[in-house]
């Protein structure tokens, strides 16, 4: 995952992983503290705060978190390999642990990258984690997460899902969002390796979308492509459903079973596309945002983008946005599951998204026949946004990394917040 600039700048930069101070960004709030910002340039626009909880730690190159199932516990990665095990507590997290994943490679864009609970994680306990094992390499194993037993867990790793671009000259552009659809399926988005000719090669699963189910058998090694992938029976990879990716972060998927993929741009646009049929092509490399040539006229056009333009409507719309012409598309989740809606009907029918290197939190909506209808300004997170994800308490939390790039001196130290009505 690279920022905008990591082809044409052959220095260390992070899509979303944002590490570094470079750019004049310090550590994460103070414990306890509540950051308020602005709602937008709309008047209409829903207002929030963020509120920090406090640590017993720094989060060092923090990448993401979420709530074990059915509990207020929850699980915190470190770019070098840490898994910290944490419980709510009211307005601090709770350390009750911690365990460490060996033998990966953690150099700028690698390392620990994201996680996904199995669904019948109560009865198997499955953990499925992305993750890079060397420059080149990057994939997802499967983990069975025993609390009494961390060494127990952190040996218990399976491949699920691996692939290397042997050419690549750098760790960027890696294995990016997990996550399981309410068919059981789990959704995986790679990266090209900068190697832009992957996206559209079909043969492979870099640059793209995948669907698949994890082997699970007793050495859980392994996955099967879903049975309806449009590339099974054919010539490519069945593992595929679309293709056409840069370098995918987040990804989350709404009520109607749409995927959403936040995708980093290079010199010109962020996007956010969404996939509601098998087979598409996002674009990558014909396009970068919008299709404007008869070169990509086959492929589909993203649903919200946004310039590298220091005037873009994202930045105006943040009064507390970086400073910066980098950009970093992440998704986060649509409010739907909540049982006590704690903003009040506001974020309903919409999908969270943003920028990490602004730091910023908007909402989009799609109508029923996926045209935009919706697109606001609601907060500042923070620099380096990780994850949003739902707590227990029908919550939003967040995690920031406090930094954008990988370059520079120093730690960045990422904050946890709670996101709440003003």
């Amino acid at each position: 995952m690279c920022h905008s600039s990591c082809v044409t700048a052959p220095r260390p930069c992070l899509a979303i992983l944002a590490l570094a101070t470079a750019l004049g960004c310090g550590d994460g709030e103070a414990s306890g503290a509540t950051m308020e910002a602005d709602g937008g340039a709309s008047p209409s626009a829903p207002r929030f705060a963020v509120e920090s909880l406090e640590l017993d730690r720094p989060l060092p190159y923090a990448t993401d978190f979420a709530f074990i199932p059915g509990s207020d516990e929850l699980l915190v990665l470190l770019k070098d390999g840490r898994i910290l095990h944490y419980r709510l507590g009211g307005d601090r997290l709770e350390p009750l642990g911690e365990l460490r994943i060996e033998g990966l490679h953690d150099e700028e864009d690698c390392g620990l990258i994201s996680l996904a609970f199995d669904p019948a994680f109560a009865d198997n306990g499955y953990l499925y984690v992305g993750l890079c094992l060397s420059a080149q390499e990057s994939g997802v194993f499967r983990h069975v997460f025993d609390p009494a037993d961390y060494d127990r867990t952190a040996a218990s790793r399976a491949p699920v899902v691996v692939e290397a671009e042997a050419s690549a000259q750098d760790p960027w552009h890696n294995v990016g969002a997990l996550a399981f659809g309410e068919s059981g399926h789990l959704w995986v988005a790679f990266g090209d390796k900068t190697h832009r000719a992957n996206a559209a090669d079909t043969t492979n699963v870099l640059g793209g979308l995948l669907r698949i189910e994890p082997e699970l058998d007793a050495a859980g090694e392994g996955h099967a492509p879903a049975a309806n992938n449009p590339l099974v029976g054919m010539d490519g990879d069945d593992a595929l459903y679309a293709w056409g990716l840069r370098s995918p972060w987040r990804l989350a998927i709404d009520g109607r079973g749409r995927v959403w993929v936040g995708d980093v741009g290079l010199d010109d646009y962020e996007e956010i596309n969404v996939v509601d049929a098998a087979g598409l092509d996002l674009g990558w490399p014909a396009s970068e945002g919008p299709c404007g040539t008869e070169v990509c006229a086959d492929t589909i056009d993203p649903v919200v983008v946004w310039s590298h333009d220091e005037e873009d409507p994202h930045v105006l719309d943040d009064p507390e946005a970086e400073p910066t012409t980098l950009r970093v598309a992440w998704v986060g989740l649509e409010y739907r599951e909540a049982e006590t809606d704690r903003y009040r009907g506001q974020l309903q029918g919409g999908m969270l998204y943003g920028d990490a290197c602004l730091g910023n939190l908007r909402i989009a909506e799609l109508d029923g026949s996926g045209e935009l209808v919706r697109d606001e300004h609601l907060t500042h997170l923070g620099s380096g946004t990780m994850a949003l994800r739902l707590g227990p308490d029908d919550y939003l939390y967040g995690l920031t990394m406090g930094a954008c790039v990988t370059s520079g001196t120093g730690v960045p130290h990422g904050s946890f917040f709670r996101l709440v009505l003003r």
